[in-house]
């Protein structure tokens, strides 16, 4: 089970990381009551590895409790998130945000401890 939480947070991230950088020169439009979609293959691929961690979520969500397994994998994908978002986007990263990650991965520790 361990292998499928690492998949879907790293498919996860991925995907989260491909949407952004893909919207960047995507437009959507309704003219005339049509809609005009431009996408890229960048925005494709993140739509790719984000319905790829949601059949992971899905196959994790059946074997696991809900109550353990969602604050694990929520806090872990935030701060992977936060992580890819500074080194790939440069963003930075204050003092509290970096607070904000120390509680997480108590609170991570903590819920795994009770396990």
């Amino acid at each position: 089970m361990t292998i499928s939480i690492i998949i879907y947070l790293i498919c996860t991230v991925a995907g989260l990381v491909f949407i952004k950088m893909g919207s960047q020169n995507t437009g959507i439009v309704l003219k005339s009551n049509v809609l005009s979609i431009d996408i890229n293959v960048i925005l494709i691929l993140g739509f790719l590895f984000y319905i790829i961690s949601f059949l992971l979520w899905i196959k994790i969500l059946k074997g696991n409790s809900l109550s353990y397994i969602v604050p694990i994998t929520t806090g872990l994908s935030q701060i992977l998130i936060l992580i890819a978002s500074v080194l790939v986007f440069k963003e930075n990263i204050t003092m509290f945000k970096g607070v904000g990650v120390i509680i997480v991965l108590v609170g991570v520790i903590v819920i795994n401890l009770g396990k």
